[in-house]
């Protein structure tokens, strides 16, 4: 006698299969987390954890959410501008089967893959967490360039976050595009 599974029993394997991978390939960085939090408590110093913590998740956060935007955005318009009217050839059976499948779902599967490229493109963000902090907190040196007469603190504390966010927003409209 074979065993038959229902599509639920089917989605409830393979959530769980899903769960269980994510269990094994997080676990390392759970367990770092954890002692990271447990030594700067230790020492008295968990504010310091904590605020380069909330840092990451919310330079993440801007980068998911605006690379998001972006992608929904580019995909909204080059849905509305492509051409309703095609060329008969030997792919539009192929093309008819993926519209029938997609036609109702567009919106979803739009958002489904913009999230997915945004959290990929977006969530390197937290690890320019420091040149973030030096950014935001940063002092003069009182000491000008000879060159552009611009004080040298913002090559220090500046440029690099700059730097950052310009080659991020050329890269997101490149991969947008």
């Amino acid at each position: 006698p074979k065993l038959r599974l229902s599509s639920r029993g089917r989605i409830a394997i393979a959530v769980g299969a899903l769960v269980l991978i994510i269990a094994l390939f997080s676990g390392r960085g759970v367990a770092s987390f954890y002692v990271d939090a447990l030594w700067f408590r230790s020492v008295g110093r968990s504010d310091v954890f904590w605020g380069t913590f909330w840092v990451k998740v919310v330079l993440a956060a801007i980068g998911v959410v605006v690379f998001a935007a972006m992608s929904f955005t580019s995909l909204t318009i080059a849905d509305r501008i492509a051409p309703e009217v095609r060329v008969a050839g030997p792919q539009d059976e192929v093309l008819d089967r993926v519209r029938r499948f997609v036609g109702a779902r567009r919106k979803t599967l739009r958002l489904g893959i913009c999230a997915m490229f945004a959290l990929l493109v977006g969530m390197p963000a937290a690890g320019h967490w420091k040149q973030w902090l030096m950014f935001r907190n940063s002092v003069s040196f009182n000491t000008p360039d000879p060159q552009f007469s611009q004080d040298v603190s913002w090559y220090v504390f500046r440029l690099p976050f700059l730097n950052f966010l310009f080659g991020w927003f050329f890269a997101a409209i490149v991969l947008v595009t």
